[in-house]
Order: structure tokens, then C-alpha cells, then sequence
């Protein structure tokens, strides 16, 4: 191909990369939004209004499910408002689109290693798909599919992750941590406070839906600025503006991500003489957070929900679950926030035609993996993360804090670390070396 056409494709991918890039943010922002206006009164206002008559306002919660009641109405969407939060889907169905049509004419290469393993996922898959369509019908394998979009973008995004790329993701992050800020002072003061914490006043979401989802995307947004900016002479301020916001959501993975990334970040810079006593201040500091999570997030009963989390293993997994279960899953969707969202009849707290093991809020990834695909699909998704691990050394912490948040959420559904998610791994995947990150050599 002549230079000067080569350097046409290159251009022209570039700014479509750039264009996604702010397509996410976007998508971000309005996945949220109707609930953050809802929240602090300014859309639908007899919510709020009813939140006040009630007398929630300022003391604990004595009528549950009214509160309940009114979490899920506040939740609900209508109108625009779902085309608005199905943005997200939209983008990661245009992106694999778009990819394949600019792989198909000659654009940009196709770029990716270990394609065993892919293949290896796509039978099981294949076979989770199957089951689920066999004995629940279209919508709980359609919502599976949805769990697993990232790894689309890992197979045909090698295109979109050029440095430049991932410099200009840098400033939309930036763009977003800020906007959140915005949002936090009135949502904090003024905010229907469906969130419990008794040492603050509120818990806040922003446009993120969760606590815990709001102070994830902001660790691993900075975490993400640290390893790809160009710059470092802002980044004390966003860390501050990360710090406060975190506390503010009451978020204990959020925070514990903190303390790892902080470290991190010193182990790469110091001497080795001095890093065993980083490490025996890590471990300390990890010990003394853990202490201390009922003071610092407000919550006294914080450890039931690590508690909460570990029994649904043996509640779903563990207990009736046949051999080939354990192996394979239980079908595409099981285990998922959006088979719960679809499927779920809150009032009876069952789902239409799916048992209980099938349709729940799996609270983690491993545990969402093993649902849908099994132990073995479990070991094929983690261990692709251990490769891009090895490959990618300069992208190491944002990996490991993303192992350490799917402790606790299921990242693979969560807008957009999923989404960049898979943009990273398309990167470290089609890495041959990985000494000099200033000209990335890819394998072709």
C-alpha cells in the first residue's frame, strides 16, 4: 500500500477512535442520569416528594419496604430515558462493526495472539448459549451476551490502541472524574439517601448507579491517567478529587484500590533496598483499613456484605450444582445484572420460568464466570488477564486492580471499565515486545 494512502487509513482510524472515545464518556453520563435527577428532586418530583412526606429524611429507615418501593421506582426508566441507557450497548455494538468493516477493506490489519484461546472460548460459550436458549428461551442467553461484549472489542479493537489513543482516553476520564464532581455537593446534601451510612450524610452515585460502581470507575480512572499520561504535574489534584470523592461514596473496594494503587505506584519508583518496607506498610496499612471500614465508610455493618458475598457461593454454587455445572455453568446469563434487571419480579422476589440458581445478583465476577460458563470458562477469562499481565508490564497495575474490584462487582458489566477493559487487552494482547512502549511492535 502507498505511503500516502497508509498515511490516509491512519488518520482517518485515528479520528474514529477519538470519536468513541467520546462515545463512552457520553454513554457513561446518560446510563445515569435519569436516576441522579430523580434522586435530588428535579425529574419525576412526586418521588422525592413522597420521599419526604414519609419522613425518611435524616433517621434510619423504619418503613423498609416503602423505602424499597420507592428505590425501585426511582430505578425505573421510561421513554427516552431507556434509549438513553441503552447507549452503552449501542456503543460496543457499533465499535465491533465499525472494527470489522475496517478490517474487511484493508484499513488496518488484524492483530492478536493466542487465538487458541479465543477459540477454546468461543465452544463454551457456544455450549452456554445453547443450553440457555434450550430450557429458558431467547432473553436470559441474549442477556449473557451482553457479560461478555469486551471480548469482542479484544479481537477486533488491535486498531484503536495506539498511544495516542490512549492519551486522548486520558483527558475524556479526566473529563468524567470532574463531572462527577460537579454532581456531588448537591447530590450529597440534597440526595434521596437510599444508600445507608451513618457517619455520613449521604452516600453518593453520581451518574454511576451504585456507590461501590462510582468509586471504581474513579480509582481505576486515575489509575489509568497515572500509567498513560503525558503529564504529571496535575495528577496530585485529581488524586485528591479521587480521594474525596471515594469517601464520599462509601465505597470499601474503592478505597482498599486506593491503598493498592498508592503502592503500587511507590514499588515501581523506589530503590529495592527500601521496597520490603513499602511491602510490611502495605500489609499493615491493608490491615488497619480493613479495621477501620466501619468508621471510615459509615457503615457498621459493612462486613456482613463481604460475609453476604462468600455465602452466595455456597448458596448458588456449591449446593445442588451437578459436575458438569461446576465444569460448564449453568447457561449463558446465569448470574447476571441484566438477566436480574429483565427477568427479576421484585414483588414476588422470584423470576418467570428460571429458577433461583439461575437468575440472581452474583455481587462478583468469579461468581458470575462459574454461573454462566463454569469453572473452566472461569480459569480461560482470568487467565487471559494473567497473559496480558505478563505481556503488558508498563499496564500491570491497572490489570491487578482490575482483578481485585471483580472481587466485588462484576466488571464485565460494568460501563465503561468493561469497554476499556477490552481496549487494553486488544493492546497487551497484540504485544511481540514489550520493552520500548514508545513504538509498539505488534504482532501481525
Amino acid at each position: 500500500m502507498p505511503h500516502n494512502i497508509q498515511s490516509d487509513h491512519m488518520k482517518q482510524t485515528y479520528t474514529i477512535a477519538m470519536i468513541f472515545m467520546v462515545a463512552i464518556i457520553i454513554a457513561t453520563v446518560l446510563n445515569g442520569t435519569s436516576f441522579w435527577l430523580k434522586r435530588v428532586g428535579w425529574m419525576e418530583p412526586q418521588l422525592y416528594q413522597e420521599y419526604q412526606s414519609k419522613n425518611f429524611r435524616g433517621q434510619e429507615f423504619k418503613d423498609s419496604d416503602s423505602l424499597m418501593q420507592l428505590t425501585r421506582c426511582t430505578y425505573q426508566t421510561k421513554g427516552v430515558w431507556t434509549a438513553f441507557k441503552a447507549s452503552k450497548d449501542v456503543v460496543f455494538l457499533l465499535f465491533i462493526i465499525v472494527s470489522l468493516l475496517l478490517i474487511l477493506r484493508g484499513y488496518t490489519e488484524w492483530k492478536i495472539r493466542y487465538v487458541w484461546l479465543f477459540v477454546s472460548m468461543a465452544f463454551l460459550f457456544l455450549y452456554a448459549f445453547c443450553k440457555s436458549l434450550l430450557q429458558f428461551g431467547p432473553l436470559l442467553p441474549l442477556a449473557g451476551i451482553r457479560s461478555f461484549l469486551f471480548l469482542g472489542v479484544v479481537i477486533v479493537g488491535s486498531w484503536a490502541v495506539r498511544e495516542k489513543v490512549f492519551y486522548f482516553l486520558t483527558k475524556c476520564l479526566i473529563v468524567l472524574i470532574l463531572f462527577q464532581l460537579l454532581l456531588a455537593p448537591y447530590e450529597f446534601v440534597y440526595g434521596m439517601r437510599f444508600f445507608a451510612s451513618t457517619y455520613f450524610w449521604n452516600r453518593i452515585v453520581g451518574t454511576m448507579l451504585q456507590p461501590s460502581s462510582l468509586g471504581i470507575v474513579l480509582v481505576l480512572g486515575l489509575v489509568w491517567c497515572f500509567i498513560f499520561s503525558h503529564s504529571r504535574t496535575w495528577l496530585w489534584r485529581l488524586t485528591v478529587i479521587v480521594c474525596v470523592l471515594v469517601f464520599l461514596s462509601g465505597s470499601a473496594t474503592a478505597l482498599f484500590l486506593l491503598l493498592f494503587a498508592s503502592v503500587a505506584t511507590l514499588w515501581s519508583k523506589i530503590d529495592n533496598r527500601y521496597r520490603k518496607w513499602l511491602l510490611c506498610g502495605g500489609i499493615a496499612s491493608s490491615v488497619f483499613l480493613f479495621l477501620l471500614l466501619p468508621l471510615l465508610t459509615g457503615r457498621a455493618v459493612i462486613y456482613y456484605s463481604l460475609w453476604g458475598r462468600l455465602s452466595l457461593y455456597k448458596e448458588h454454587i456449591f449446593t445442588g450444582s451437578e459436575w458438569y455445572e461446576l465444569l460448564f455453568g449453568r447457561g449463558l446469563g446465569a448470574g447476571t445484572n441484566t438477566a436480574v434487571n429483565l427477568l427479576m419480579d421484585w414483588q414476588a422476589s422470584t423470576a418467570h420460568g428460571v429458577v433461583s440458581h439461575t437468575v440472581f445478583v452474583a455481587d462478583s465476577t468469579p461468581l458470575m464466570l462459574i454461573s454462566q460458563v463454569g469453572f473452566i470458562g472461569l480459569f480461560l477469562v482470568y487467565g487471559l488477564l494473567f497473559l496480558a499481565v505478563r505481556n503488558d508490564p508498563q499496564s500491570r497495575i491497572f490489570y491487578v486492580s482490575i482483578i481485585l474490584a471483580s472481587l466485588t462487582v462484576n466488571i464485565s458489566e460494568l460501563f465503561p471499565v468493561n469497554f476499556i477493559l477490552g481496549l487494553l487487552l486488544a493492546r497487551s494482547l497484540s504485544i511481540v515486545k514489550n520493552k520500548d512502549y514508545t513504538s509498539l511492535e505488534m504482532a501481525r
